[in-house]
Order: structure tokens, then C-alpha cells, then sequence
């Protein structure tokens, strides 16, 4: 229910997961609770057949387990032997508490000690790669169609590409978030998954084909699957005037250019696909009209202007649509080339009422830096510089977020200096309201489930109990990455782990609710706990065990084709399931295991604790007396824990 109220564009693109998950669910229960019943009152044999055949029904070791005649400290097998490690551990209760927390510990150091990778969504698979052809400069469009002809036909006939498609023209980078200086795309679609390398090998493959390209810089990246978050690092600079926020950029740029890391014993660039929304080098004329000047020539800006468009882009004087055409073109008048330049303007003569007037009487030009691009922000202007983790690096790519990492680090050393204001957008702004949300999102799924459990248990402990099996699902979930090699997930992984806290807990609802029922009928607090967790073992083991098998298909990727009849392994869309099924079999394996231990001796031990209480009490003021030289009597042994109910449990009044 929490995964509803998921508001930004990441929770957009989840938000079917929950509803179907809902209506699943939904239907699930209303099929056990109406459906199956009805179904098993007339699927079974009748009553004739059974007699003709001499068919009983299953009796022996699973019927003695649920018998309340027999004791299961008694038991052979392996609920025989579970049931005594049992009794000896409630005995023995800091001791089992403090085995689970060095248990915990042992999986976070593990944790810790793997230190696996960090991505806001996944690595996964595209059937698409797109090579971006960046230039700056005044180039024509047939110099852009020629580079970008130049770079595909690089690539062009490689065993993994279906089909190739070149697009050039204006307009490229504010429709596709790409670099401004994008002059053109070749779009590469692949072929199936089962007959080719992964993507991310692929994209390794032709940026090598590719190389070097004389007068353009070429990127090459697959095409983002999930929430578009654009490149790994997106540092966003603002400031108190544009000249310091130039040199800002200026250094982080130079830092994102020439960042190192050490990989594998050797040092290597940390980033790479640099870009900025810097303004390109150039010079911007600046023409500016002294209009008292012009006024008393008799000349008005207008005109003045007029003349000025001469020089440059010519003045337009009217619009021609040709009959081929859809859109009009204009019609502009200017000098021959000869005349149109900075030089010019000094000749050109402006009549007046008065007569012929040079221009550049009333008209001051000044060079400044060209501004080619203006990016704004909430009304505020910015720079933004952009990279990627450097993944050209054999065996062990710089993963996203070491590469947020690294650039956090240097601002955050002050090296922009106080008056320099700096956010880091993109996959860190992401990950990091995507965490707010887990961990919002996780205490309100806990404090749903608390108040059903106290509506059913009427019991504060019993409900804190119950919820000890999610803190148990966080742990598994660590220990299983680490132990796996596999990287974490921010979404996928943080979707498990939510989703494990109405799942773990239903091994201690089954627990505890059979505890109360057996305590109710009258068995010791002690009896009822190894009771309880004998009967319920099986059926605790049967449901995780099915549901471990049932998502180990998505864990492994296997694809099933019924209709060819084939099992194949991996697919483009079979990688966006893996870590979320992941995270649930580790978090439920080990809950489990856990709980299977740890639930009964946690429900006998207020009880066992409690029965030798006093007896510790005085031992230690014995001991304080000893220690202060005032002898008194010697701390009487401590007796075993008697059980917190005494009427005796039935199994043994019948051995009586």
C-alpha cells in the first residue's frame, strides 16, 4: 500500500507493480477462503472407494508432531532432534540472543567487507545503442551528414546490429537530453538477445571500432531502461555573477577531466563522455545606439538597426513560399560579402534629413565573450557539467556510485570556494529520495502490520516479536549480495526489501498464534513454545520453501518456451527481475532460519528469565558485600527455570 503513495517519476514508473501485487493478493485470498474449500469438500476419494481399497489416509510420523498426546521432546527424526535443541536453548536464552546478534554482525561486517556496487536503478540490457557524433563549430549539413556517415560506416556490418539509422539536423539535443553540441545520431538496432553478447559489451565494442574522429568527438551509450535519470555525475554550479560561476565550472571541469583512480594496481580516469553547458569560445559583437545622438540626426533606432541587419543576417522584406514547399522562406537583402564585416561598419554611410552620416557616429561596438546557451533553474542561472563512470576499465568498471563519490568528496573539500553554490542532480538526487521514500515507506508498512498484530495478539511483545523476522529479511538480504557478488539495486533491491516485511512476518504470526492457542488450553509457558514451533515447522517450511522456488526462475533468468519447447537463459527484459527476486529469497532464507530458532526462545524467555530473577539479584548483593569486606551468606545456585505456568502439560500427567 505505501508503494501508491510513491509520487515523483520514479514511483510513476513502479506503480503497477504494487496494484497488480494488490489485486493478486486479493484474489488469492478470496480463492483460499471461498473457492478451495468448496473444491476440497468434493475432490477427495469417497468414503466406498476408500474401503474397497483400504485406503486410511497418511498416519505415523506428521500425525504424532500435531498430537497433543505425545511429547516432542520425545520424537525421533528430525522435528524430534529440533524439538530438543529447542529445550536446551530456552534454557539457555542470552545465550541464543547473543549467538543471533553475532550472527547479524558477522552478515553487516560481510557486507561492509564486499562493499558492492550502488546504482539508482540497473545494468540492465538494451536492444539499442546509440552513438552520439558531438562537433562545435560553424559546420554545414553536409559537413554534419558527412561525420555522422563517417562514424557508422565504422560500424557497419558487425554480426550483433539488425539495422542501422542516421539522424542529423537542429533540434537533436533539446529533444533527446543529449550534449548541445550533438550534430547527428546513429541509432543501432541490435538483434535477439540469444544470439548476440550483452549490451554493455557491445557498447565497449564499438566505442573501440569507432576510435578517433578527425574534427568530432563520438559517445557511445545504450539506450536507459527505468526512470530517466541521464549520466552518472551532473554537478549543477550557481553563484553570485556569471564570472565567478565560469570559473567554478572551469575547475570542475578540469577535476571530471583529470580524476584518476586506481583499478587493478593501475591508475585510470575516473570519468568519461565529459560534457558542459559552458558557452562555446567566441566573440559576441555588441552594437548599442546612442539614441539622443540618433534623435538629433534625425534618425530613428529602427533605422538605425535596419542598416546594422545589412551588415549581418540582412534585412528581411518579405516571405516566398515555393510551390514544393510547406513553410516559407524568407527574402533578405545584404551587401555583397565584401562589405560584410566589422570593418564595414565604419564605411557605411546612414542619410538623414541632414545628409549621409557614418554609422559609426552614434552607433559603439564592443567584443565580448560569445554566450551561445543560457540554462536556467528554478528563475536561477546555472552551469552543469556531466559525466559518466569510467566503464572502459577491463574487469572492474567505476561504478556509479564511486563516480558520485569522488566528485562529492572534491566539493565538499571547499574547492569552489564559499560563495559558490553546488548540487549534485541525476542518479544522487535520485537515490537519495528514493531512500526518504524505502525508509517512509518501510515504517508505515510496519505500523499497519503492528496494529493488526495487536488487534489479533492483544499483546505489545508478541507484536514486537512478530516484526523481529524484517529486521532478521534486512540482514539476509546484505549477507546474500555480499556473498553473491551482485550489485545493489536502489529501486529493485529497495522494492524487496519493503516487500519482505509482509512476507517474513507470517512464519512468527503462525508461531505466536499457536503459542497463545496451546497456552489457553493450559500448557507451560515453556511446553507451549516447543510445542508451538514443532507443529508449525513444517508448514513455516512448506510455504517458504515453495515461494523460494517459485521466484528461483526469476533469480536465475530462466525463460520458458512452452510452444518450441526450450529453456534459455537471459533475456532483455529477464535482467530487470533478478535483484527485486533476489533481495526476497535471501531476506526470506534467512528470516527463517532465524525465526525458526529464535521466535520460540524469545516467547519463553520473559518466563525463564523472570523464574531466575531473584536469584541473580542476590547473588550479586552477595557478591557486593563480599567485594566491600561485609561476609554475608553464600549466593545460593541458581535453580533451573521453573515453568511460568505450573499446571503440567498433558503429555506428561498421562506419563504420571
Amino acid at each position: 500500500v505505501p508503494f501508491l503513495f510513491w509520487n515523483d517519476i520514479s514511483g510513476e514508473f513502479m506503480k503497477y507493480l504494487p496494484i497488480t501485487l494488490i489485486f493478486v493478493l486479493s484474489s488469492s485470498l478470496v480463492s483460499a477462503l471461498i473457492f478451495l474449500p468448496a473444491l476440497g469438500s468434493v475432490a477427495g476419494l469417497p468414503p466406498g472407494l476408500k474401503q474397497r481399497f483400504k485406503i486410511a489416509g497418511k498416519t505415523g510420523g506428521n500425525a504424532r508432531v500435531d498430537s497433543d498426546d505425545v511429547d516432542p521432546l520425545t520424537l525421533g527424526g528430525v522435528f524430534g532432534g529440533y524439538a530438543r535443541f529447542l529445550n536446551s536453548m530456552i534454557e539457555r536464552p542470552l545465550l541464543a540472543m547473543l549467538a543471533s546478534a553475532a550472527v547479524l554482525f558477522v552478515c553487516y561486517n560481510e557486507f561492509t567487507l564486499a562493499s558492492p556496487d550502488v546504482e539508482f536503478f540497473l545494468k540492465n540490457d538494451s536492444e539499442e545503442i546509440n552513438v552520439l557524433v558531438l562537433g562545435r563549430g560553424n559546420m554545414s549539413a553536409a559537413e554534419k551528414f558527412a561525420a555522422v556517415q563517417e562514424v557508422a560506416a565504422r560500424i557497419e556490418g558487425h554480426e550483433a546490429i539488425e539495422s542501422i539509422y542516421l539522424q542529423t539536423g537542429p533540434g537533436l539535443a533539446r529533444s533527446n537530453d543529449m550534449p548541445a553540441e550533438t550534430i547527428g545520431v546513429v541509432g543501432v538496432n541490435l538483434v535477439p538477445y540469444s544470439q548476440r553478447e550483452s549490451s554493455r559489451v557491445l557498447t565497449e565494442k564499438y566505442r573501440d571500432m569507432i576510435g578517433a574522429v578527425a574534427g568530432v568527438v563520438v559517445e557511445v551509450r545504450q539506450r536507459e531502461g527505468g526512470p530517466p535519470i541521464g549520466k552518472d555525475v551532473q554537478v549543477e554550479i550557481s553563484g553570485p555573477s556569471f564570472p565567478a560561476m565560469l570559473e567554478a565550472a572551469r575547475k570542475t571541469r578540469a577535476f571530471v577531466d583529470e580524476d584518476t583512480v586506481v583499478v587493478n594496481g593501475q591508475e585510470v580516469p575516473t570519468y568519461m563522455d565529459q560534457e558542459d553547458s559552458l558557452p562555446l569560445p567566441g566573440v559576441e559583437w555588441s552594437m548599442e545606439i546612442d539614441r539622443a545622438l540618433a534623435g538629433r540626426y534625425g534618425l530613428s533606432v529602427q533605422e538605425a538597426g535596419a542598416m546594422l541587419q545589412l551588415v549581418t543576417d540582412g534585412l528581411l522584406v518579405d516571405k516566398y513560399r515555393p510551390d514544393d514547399a510547406d513553410e516559407e522562406i524568407d527574402i533578405r537583402v545584404r551587401f555583397p560579402e565584401e562589405e560584410r564585416s566589422i570593418l564595414g561598419l565604419d564605411r557605411i554611410a546612414v542619410a538623414t534629413p541632414g545628409g549621409s552620416v557614418p554609422l559609426s557616429n552614434f552607433v559603439t561596438r564592443e567584443a565580448k565573450p560569445q554566450v551561445d546557451r543560457v540554462v536556467r533553474r528554478d528563475g536561477k542561472r546555472i552551469i552543469e557539467i556531466k559525466a559518466n563512470g569510467n566503464t572502459r576499465v577491463d574487469g572492474h568498471p567505476v561504478s556509479q556510485d564511486a563516480a558520485i563519490a569522488e566528485v562529492k568528496a572534491w566539493l565538499s573539500s571547499g574547492a569552489l570556494g564559499d560563495d559558490i553554490d553546488w548540487i549534485i542532480r541525476g542518479a544522487d538526487e535520485e537515490t537519495n529520495s528514493a531512500a526518504q521514500f524505502f525508509m517512509g515507506a518501510m515504517a508505515a508498512a510496519l505500523f499497519m502490520i503492528a496494529m493488526i498484530l495487536l488487534l489479533q495478539f492483544n499483546n505489545f511483545y508478541h507484536a514486537g516479536l512478530t516484526l523481529t523476522a524484517v529486521f532478521f529479511s534486512v540482514f539476509g538480504v546484505l549477507l546474500g549480495i555480499a556473498l553473491t557478488g551482485q550489485y545493489l539495486s536502489v529501486i529493485m533491491t529497495g522494492v524487496g526489501i519493503v516487500a519482505l516485511a509482509g512476507i517474513v512476518v507470517n512464519n512468527n504470526i503462525i508461531f505466536i498464534d499457536t503459542y497463545q492457542h496451546l497456552r489457553r488450553k493450559g500448557l507451560a509457558v515453556r511446553d507451549a513454545a516447543v510445542r508451538a514451533a514443532v507443529q508449525r515447522a513444517r508448514p513455516v517450511l512448506l510455504t517458504t520453501g515453495t515461494t523460494i522456488l517459485g521466484l528461483l526462475p526469476m533469480v536465475f533468468e530462466l525463460n520458458v518456451d512452452f510452444a518450441a519447447g526450450l529453456i534459455s537463459r537471459g533475456s532483455t527484459t529477464s535482467d530487470w527481475w533478478v535483484l527485486l527476486s533476489s533481495a526476497v529469497v535471501y531476506g526470506l532464507l534467512f528470516s527463517t532460519l532465524l525465526t525458526l530458532v529464535l521466535t520460540p526462545v524469545l516467547l519463553a524467555a520473559p518466563s525463564v528469565i523472570g523464574a531466575r530473577a531473584p536469584a541473580a539479584v542476590e547473588s550479586a548483593r552477595s557478591l557486593i558485600r563480599r567485594i566491600l569486606g561485609r561476609r554475608g551468606e553464600p549466593p545460593a545456585p541458581l535453580p533451573p527455570a521453573p515453568p511460568a505456568n505450573e499446571e503440567t502439560a498433558p503429555w506428561r500427567r498421562a506419563a504420571e
